[in-house]
């Protein structure tokens, strides 16, 4: 199993109301990308760390699936709006076996 994992800071001035409709975006990939086998998205509590701001955890099946779903018109779609709202630098993309 793959697991994807996707952290990043939102912009300044980005409003709480922002920050729910991207992450209800991100969430609503669990419906509209069937390569995923469980997500997870959340915004951070900031107990050890508060730079990051959002997560999301997605498992798939195997490589194959994830590569499906990186080219799945729906991420992509979220991905450019995301765009507006995450600053770039903050980033951290990681793929891990499970």
């Amino acid at each position: 199993m793959i697991r994807h994992i996707f952290m990043a800071s939102i912009k300044p001035g980005v409003t709480a109301e922002q920050l729910d409709e991207l992450l209800n975006a991100y969430r609503s990939l669990s419906e509209k990308a069937p390569e995923i086998t469980q997500l997870t998205v959340g915004k951070n509590l900031g107990w050890y760390d508060a730079k990051i701001t959002v997560a999301l955890v997605a498992d798939f099946e195997n490589e194959e699936k994830w590569k499906d779903f990186m080219k799945n018109p729906d991420h992509l779609h979220i991905g450019e709006t995301a765009a507006m709202f995450l600053e770039p630098s903050s980033i951290v993309v990681v793929q891990v076996e499970v």
